[in-house]
């Protein structure tokens, strides 16, 4: 190969065969099995790209001399010639007419036919003709090629002859020019399609702003977001080298490079993240090339290409020849502490921005926020603080700052939310290391974070210790080195690390679903079953993995998001599962058939420690329906409280019968039976629940349930519902492992005995104010009391016609002693 020739372009065929296009025009087929090269054709003029359909049938070639050749693949039956190219068509790549769908409008509302008076009239005349521009210096003239996930068309973006700026075309399978796309000003090389949804991405810059835009099929602009500039780069301005969604269509990957001037030497290039949510852009991760000599991305980036069937694997290669492979995971950043006094703050990271909400006070539908923090730096994760300080956060951005915020104490403790507090910025720190090396960066102990390091002189991944010292009144935070651990052979990578959010112990993951115990004396141990035998899940490696204690013992509770198999420890308690969070007494999660399930955690545990082989059936407490694609965002730490999220990103909080049953008896057993009243009010919960739950404990604190209550409505309210059904035996069972709890009740009357509790009580306290309640006792008992709530009726209205009596008395005195005063005074 000749220096002026070079290869263009390379992509794997059929998985058997690699395909190769040079400058010079020639293709060839490289046999993986059999090693052996051949060559397929020649196109004369060469070669400026070269892109393979979906299904790899047809490929498409950009042609020196200005063309686009569309040739079918085959396979030789016999195998001698391994595979062939056939040419289909060969059509000019900037053709003069729109295409095929061009619109057609008989002119009604544009703006030459609406009346400007008579002195815009010649003005309104003149056609505007906007004009794309040239391309950018920095353009490398080549044409990009872009497919779709159903291979029916294909866009093409190149140089305009006649502009000399670039502009876009879609074109069908056969060959046929579909639609043009709008002229654009300042639009940059990069091109691809959006594997599902129908749009087409491309970028502009121009003088005051850089952005991502998007076309529809039909050559129409459908949207665009902004690019924040970098400080650190020359003039903040940069160049978008290549964009590319990932092959389920979540996440956009940009390629941005310095722009350059004489004075940027060497450029630096990054990689950024977006997400899209309920009509706002997210920047979720950036990294940047080189970072320092000693990180993962040492030099400048060549490639960056997403796996094809790995949703959010990206390839990277640099200028050195080193091959990185990144792999990221859905996580929503929380405290996972179940904690009274826990705010549940949920973090949204955008860019150098970190959106935040406390979800037990508020629930703020993205992107709307309660607060907004500004890094100095693109935020790469956070991490909360382990009790007792469980709001408390730090963050981790992509140039190796740590970033502490903290609450205080009488904010998070008051008892009335609002104004709602707010977290200050304690102080910033420097990591001991690379943020390209470290990841999954948790805080562990009050002074302890825990790492993922990759060690290149072993070859293998090792948990790192960090000592975090916070001083809170100097404003000052810092980390240093503590210990490293290896982990053991023949495992050589790490994909996870969980910490439990009270006991501290912390979990690794290795590539194959063996799970180690981090000990800082001793390392990565093997995480022991009750059995004794070390744990590994069933059938691979759990995307979500949190350590949990369940009836005074600790558990490892795993999601895999491929299988839809929810585990805990060894044991598989649900499929179907999309997603699970931890409450005090449950384990929730929703499932691909659109429902929530709530599991009680002392049934799990009991499940969970026994015998594989003689394991018996977990009892669900409940499950409800919840719309299509829901998925757990927070579940509120001694509440009812359940936050959703919606595909399109919108949240719903719902409020389920089982943790609203679990937050009432709580309130009973610790006789907060007005607030009890209330929850079963607001949740229509059948308020013969208040007695049932423990008879005696209701009948020796009758008089507390009335002064807690102190309303003759809600007090009529709950003796109305009176009836003699238990109603923990038909309505709502008693939780499993609580029946020990609860004493024998004694024999029927259960109406009568309440309404005479509450008769006593009511007369003890106030008999005038409480005379409707007690009326109501007098009628709800199982033989109504007729004739003595007649009796008391005569008696009060007796008493009334005497209050009456003597007021006529004393008015009339009044006036008798007025007409003699005016008597003697005439």
């Amino acid at each position: 190969m000749s220096p002026e020739d070079y290869v263009i372009a390379v992509e794997c065929v059929s998985g058997e065969f690699v395909c190769l296009a040079t400058r010079n025009g020639d293709i060839v087929f490289y046999n993986i099995q059999t090693r052996h090269v051949e060559s397929v054709g020649s196109v004369e003029g060469g070669l400026l790209g070269m892109t393979w359909s979906p299904d790899q049938e047809l490929a498409v070639f950009s042609t020196a001399t200005g063309s686009l050749l569309l040739m079918t693949h085959t396979l030789d039956p016999s195998g001698d010639s391994g595979s062939d190219l056939v040419p289909v068509t060969e059509v000019p790549m900037c053709p003069a007419e729109f295409g095929r769908a061009e619109p057609v409008t008989v002119g009604w509302g544009r703006k030459s036919t609406q009346f400007h008076g008579s002195a815009g009239k010649q003005s309104a005349r003149e056609m505007l003709v906007q004009e794309s521009g040239s391309a950018h210096p920095w353009d490398d003239l080549r044409p990009r090629v872009s497919w779709p996930e159903e291979g029916e068309y294909f866009a093409c973006s190149c140089i305009d002859p006649a502009s000399g700026g670039r502009r876009f075309r879609v074109w069908t399978r056969e060959g046929e020019l579909f639609s043009t796309g709008e002229v654009t000003q300042g639009l940059e090389q990069c091109l691809h399609w959006r594997p599902s949804g129908g749009l087409i991405a491309s970028s502009q810059s121009l003088p005051h702003t850089h952005q991502v835009v998007f076309f529809e099929k039909n050559g129409l602009r459908r949207g665009e977001f902004s690019l924040p500039p970098h400080p650190s780069w020359q003039d903040g301005k940069c160049v978008v080298q290549e964009l590319c969604w990932n092959c389920d269509s979540t996440v956009l990957c940009l390629w941005l490079e310095e722009r350059k001037t004489p004075t940027s030497h060497p450029l630096q290039s990054s990689i950024q993240l977006w997400v899209r949510g309920n009509y706002h852009w997210y920047l979720k991760q950036e990294l940047f090339s080189p970072l320092t000599p000693d990180s993962a991305l040492s030099a400048s980036l060549q490639a960056v290409q997403w796996d094809p069937v790995v949703p959010l694997r990206l390839h990277i290669i640099t200028s050195d020849g080193c091959y990185v492979c990144c792999d990221w995971r859905w996580r929503v950043n929380k405290s996972s502490c179940l904690t009274r006094d826990n705010l549940c703050d949920v973090a949204v990271i955008d860019g150098d921005r970190l959106f935040l909400t406390p979800f037990r006070h508020v629930t703020t539908p993205p992107p709307m926020r309660t607060h907004t923090l500004s890094l100095p730096s693109p935020i790469l994760t956070i991490s909360h603080a382990p009790p007792p300080l469980v709001n408390d956060f730090l963050v981790v951005t992509a140039t190796a700052e740590v970033a502490v915020f903290s609450y205080s104490q009488s904010d998070t403790q008051r008892k009335t939310p609002f104004p709602l507090p707010s977290p200050k910025l304690v102080g910033l720190a420097r990591l001991p290391v690379a943020t390209s090396l470290v990841r999954q960066l948790t805080w562990q102990g009050a002074e302890s974070l825990v790492g993922v390091v990759w060690d290149a002189a072993s070859g293998r991944d090792s948990v790192m210790e960090f000592q975090l010292i916070v001083d809170h009144e100097r404003g000052r935070v810092k980390v240093e080195k503590r210990c490293s651990h290896s982990v053991p052979p023949p495992h050589s990578s790490i994909i996870s690390l969980s910490s439990h959010p009270h006991s501290g112990s912390t979990v690794a993951q290795a590539t194959d679903g063996t799970l180690f115990c981090h000990s800082p004396s001793e390392g990565l141990l093997p995480w022991k079953l009750p059995s004794g035998l070390a744990l590994k899940f069933p059938e691979g490696t759990c995307d979500h993995v949190s350590v949990a204690t369940f009836h005074d013992k600790e558990h490892v509770v795993g999601l895999n998001e491929f299988r839809r198999t929810l585990y805990v420890d060894d044991c598989k308690v649900a499929t179907g599962a999309t997603t699970f969070d931890l409450h005090n007494e449950f384990l929730i999660y929703t499932t691909d058939s659109h429902e929530c399930h709530f599991l009680r955690t002392s049934s799990i545990s009991v499940v969970a420690t026994s015998d594989p082989s003689d394991r018996p059936n977990l009892v669900e407490e409940g499950k409800r329906r919840v719309e299509r694609g829901s998925k757990i965002v927070v579940v509120v730490p001694h509440d009812s409280k359940l936050v959703l999220q919606m595909p399109r990103g919108n949240l719903e909080t719902i409020y389920p019968r089982p943790l609203v049953l679990s937050k009432v008896r709580r309130h009973l057993d610790n006789r907060c039976y007005g607030d009890a009243f209330l929850a079963m009010r607001t949740n229509r919960i059948n308020l013969n629940l208040i007695y049932d739950h423990n008879p005696q404990a209701f009948r020796e604190n009758v008089k507390e349930f009335v002064e807690q209550l102190d309303s003759v409505a809600h007090i009529n309210l709950f003796l109305t519902e009176l009836r003699e059904e238990d109603t923990t035996k038909t309505m709502y069972p008693v939780p499993l492992g609580k029946e020990a709890e609860r004493e024998e009740k004694e024999g029927g009357g259960k109406v009568d005995k309440i309404c005479d509790a509450m008769k006593k009580v009511l007369l003890e306290l106030d008999e005038n104010k409480y005379l409707l309640s007690i009326i109501t006792a007098h009628v709800k008992k199982s033989e109504p009391e007729l004739e003595t709530v007649l009796l008391r009726i005569r008696h009060l209205s007796q008493q009334e016609e005497g209050r009456e009596v003597k007021k006529i008395e004393e008015t009339e005195r009044k006036c008798g002693r007025f007409e003699k005063d005016r008597t003697r005074g005439g």
